[in-house]
């Protein structure tokens, strides 16, 4: 069974506190795929910066160079490109910062609003890029995700601009690895032995990640989390010929912190664990097709008490992002990934 492994960075960018985080553990090879911001006032520089490097590394035959850089659409960090909208703050008429995470309304979102600000983030990050590759779609907080009308349009959009331009964007999986592997076996492999694969996994009723959820309001979109719904929107991404992995890790946020120093690096040996049992992912419905998962890592490096702090980014996380890079430098991955014949991978090598 082919098994491939993307590991990303969110949220380049727009802070050098995160673009050094970022920048440290792409050079120290334990990631290969940075998501980028495109709505801050100097996200062009500081990309073009990521490509420098790409470069120098690419130049040095360095395999650290492998890595791909994608666009981390955003509609609650930064300024709209396409100006005053539904999606900027409703509080300030004159502003076009937009709108906080907390408590976010989609009932007031026009979703041509969202039709066009993506495609104005889509084509600020190719003017970026100067003839690079855009390695995949990602989304900031993953509020499109959460509700059916802005996934529809996202899709859509994606789809069309693909087809526009000649390309073959790939996006986020819609389907969480927690959701997956909580929900237990396919139908088709429904059985007593499959059941019994899940029950031996160490489930979690609610992670960090959901509990930042919780905080922004976004219980209120919970159902929209179930893992029947995630499917079918990776069904609606396989209709429109989008390319995605077949889930993304998400549980990783918020393992690690003072009281649990060595979480992420225990989560990352269970995920690995669950990458070494083929009868699991088999029962999980992945052994004609193989399996693909990225898993989301939200970096920093610096004095957190000089740390700047973006429009829409966590300040809360600060510290966890340190954390996070810590653990990340200081885990075997090559180990990892030999002793489970996993494949790193970027969006790029992620087959239909």
């Amino acid at each position: 069974m082919k098994k491939q492994i993307i590991l990303t960075a969110d949220d380049y960018g727009c802070s050098d506190f995160i673009d050094n985080g970022v920048e440290d553990a792409v050079l120290d090879g334990k990631i290969n795929s940075v998501a980028c911001f495109v709505s801050h006032t100097d996200s062009k520089e500081r990309i073009r910066e990521l490509l420098g490097m790409k470069k120098i590394l690419r130049d040095q035959n360095k395999p650290e160079a492998a890595f791909g850089i994608g666009l981390h659409f955003s509609i609650t960090s930064g300024k709209s490109l396409t100006g005053q909208s539904s999606l900027t703050d409703p509080k300030d008429k004159t502003s076009t910062f937009f709108r906080e995470a907390f408590g976010y309304d989609f009932s007031e979102i026009n979703p041509d609003d969202v039709q066009r600000e993506l495609i104005a983030q889509l084509d600020r990050m190719r003017e970026i890029m100067d003839g690079e590759s855009i390695d995949h779609l990602s989304h900031h907080h993953g509020f499109v995700y959460m509700h059916e009308p802005l996934f529809k349009v996202y899709v859509n959009t994606l789809k069309v601009y693909n087809r526009k331009h000649g390309l073959d964007i790939p996006m986020r999986s819609p389907v969480a690895w927690f959701r997956r592997f909580n929900a237990g076996p396919s139908k088709e492999q429904d059985n007593k032995s499959c059941n019994t694969c899940f029950d031996q996994l160490d489930k979690k009723l609610i992670t960090p990640a959901a509990i930042e959820g919780i905080k922004l309001m976004m219980w209120k979109k919970y159902f929209q989390t179930t893992y029947g719904v995630m499917r079918k929107r990776k069904s609606l991404t396989d209709e429109n010929e989008i390319r995605t992995p077949e889930l993304l890790c998400d549980i990783i946020y918020g393992q690690t912190n003072d009281k649990n120093p060595n979480g992420i690096r225990e989560t990352l040996a269970k995920i690995f664990e669950i990458y070494s049992k083929t009868d699991l992912l088999t029962c999980a419905g992945y052994a004609e097709k193989g399996f693909s998962a990225e898993m989301m890592f939200h970096v920093g490096k610096g004095e957190l008490k000089n740390a700047d702090v973006p429009h829409g980014i966590n300040e809360g996380y600060f510290e966890g992002r340190v954390h996070e890079l810590n653990a990340l430098k200081t885990f075997d991955l090559e180990a990892a990934l030999l002793h489970t014949k996993t494949t790193k991978s970027i969006y790029a090598d992620i087959k239909r």
